[in-house]
C-alpha cells in the first residue's frame, strides 16, 4: 500500500445502545470477525490432506492428516456455540455448524475404516473426503445472508463527507478490535464485506478506510505521496488523476503479499478545501475486479457536506 502521512485523526469512540443501528453493526461485524479465520484454519488441512490422502487413504501420513482435520474443525466448531450470533446470520451459522459436525463425523468414520482395513476404503481415496466440496460451499452461506444487509447511510464524525455502504458491505469503525487487528485503527470510515468466490476460495475480505492525511498535501505533492511505497510493495499503475464529487485527486493501484496471500489496493488521496483525504480498498487479488463494484458504488454516493 502506499506509504501514509503522519498520524491519522484518533476515531470517534462511543457506546451505541443494543437497539441502535450502530450497535447492529457492530454485532454483525463481530460474528463475522469471529468466523473469519476459518479460511485460513481450513487452508492447511485441506493441503494436508490434498498431499497425503488424494492417491492413498490408508497411509500413515493420511490418517494423521484426517485426525488433525477432525481436531481442529472439532475445536472451531466448540469455539463457535459461544458467539453471539445475530439475526441476520442465525439461519446461516445453523447450517455452517451442521457442515462442520458432518465433516467432523465424516473424518471420524472414515478413519475408523481405515484403521478396521474395510474393503473398499482404496477405491474411495479420490472422493472420501471432499473438503473443498464440502466445507467452503458452507462458508459461503455466512457471505450470502450478508448479503441481506440493507444498504446503510454512512455520515462522517465530523460531518465532511457522507456516502452509502452497499449490500452486503458493514460499516465497522466502531469495531476497536477488529480495526487494531487490520492496522486500521483512526480511519473514519472502515467498510467491510466478505464475498464467497468459489470452491477453493473460502472466504475474503475487502476492507474501504478513510482517513484524513495531516498535514494536509498540496495537490502538488499528492502524485508523489502516491508513488511512495514501503518495501514488499508493487506499484501496478501509475498515479491517474480523478474527481470525487467536484474534488480533484489522484489514484493508482499496488500489490503485495501477506501469509502467503496476494492483495490488491487502490489508492485515492483527494484535496478537498484545504483537507486531504486517503480512500483505500484491499482486497485478494483474486477478487479486486470484482470489489470494485462496491467500491465504485460507495464512491459514486460519495458527497461532501458544506461546512
Amino acid at each position: 500500500m502506499a506509504a501514509c502521512g503522519s498520524a491519522p485523526v484518533p476515531a470517534v469512540t462511543g457506546v451505541p445502545t443494543a437497539s441502535s443501528p450502530a450497535a447492529q453493526t457492530t454485532a454483525q461485524a463481530a460474528y463475522l470477525a469471529a468466523v473469519g479465520p476459518l479460511p485460513n484454519l481450513l487452508g492447511p488441512d485441506v493441503a494436508e490432506y490434498d498431499a497425503h490422502c488424494s492417491v492413498n487413504l490408508t497411509t500413515a501420513a493420511c490418517v494423521q492428516a484426517l485426525e488433525q482435520f477432525g481436531s481442529d474443525m472439532d475445536g472451531f466448531l466448540s469455539a463457535l456455540a459461544d458467539v453471539i450470533v445475530p439475526t441476520v446470520f442465525q439461519t446461516g451459522n445453523t447450517a455452517l455448524k451442521k457442515a462442520l459436525a458432518d465433516l467432523v463425523g465424516a473424518l471420524a468414520t472414515l478413519i475408523a475404516a481405515i484403521n478396521a482395513n474395510s474393503p473398499g476404503v482404496e477405491d474411495d481415496a479420490g472422493g472420501a473426503v471432499s473438503a473443498e466440496g464440502e466445507i467452503f460451499p458452507a462458508l459461503g452461506i455466512i457471505a450470502r445472508e450478508q448479503g441481506s444487509i440493507p444498504m446503510t447511510a454512512f455520515m462522517a464524525a465530523d460531518q465532511a463527507f457522507s456516502t452509502l455502504l452497499p449490500k452486503g458491505w458493514s460499516n465497522v469503525t466502531g469495531d476497536a478490535s477488529l480495526l487494531a487487528a487490520s492496522h486500521l485503527t483512526g480511519a473514519e470510515l472502515v467498510a467491510i464485506q466478505w464475498a464467497y468466490l468459489g470452491a477453493t476460495a473460502g472466504i475474503t475480505v475487502a476492507y474501504v478506510s478513510v482517513r484524513q492525511v495531516t498535514p494536509a498535501l498540496t495537490q502538488k505533492q499528492i502524485a508523489p505521496y502516491l508513488k511512495t511505497v514501503v518495501g514488499g510493495v508493487t506499484l501496478l499503475t501509475q498515479p491517474a488523476a480523478f474527481m470525487l464529487d467536484g474534488s480533484n485527486g489522484v489514484f493508482d493501484t499496488t500489490s503485495t503479499s501477506s501469509q502467503g496471500n496476494q492483495y490488491e489496493a487502490q489508492d485515492m488521496v483527494i484535496d478537498h478545501e484545504g483537507r486531504t483525504f486517503e480512500i483505500v480498498l484491499t482486497v485478494l487479488r483474486a477478487a479486486f475486479p470484482e470489489e470494485l463494484t462496491g467500491f465504485d458504488a460507495i464512491m459514486g454516493a460519495w458527497r461532501w457536506v458544506a461546512a
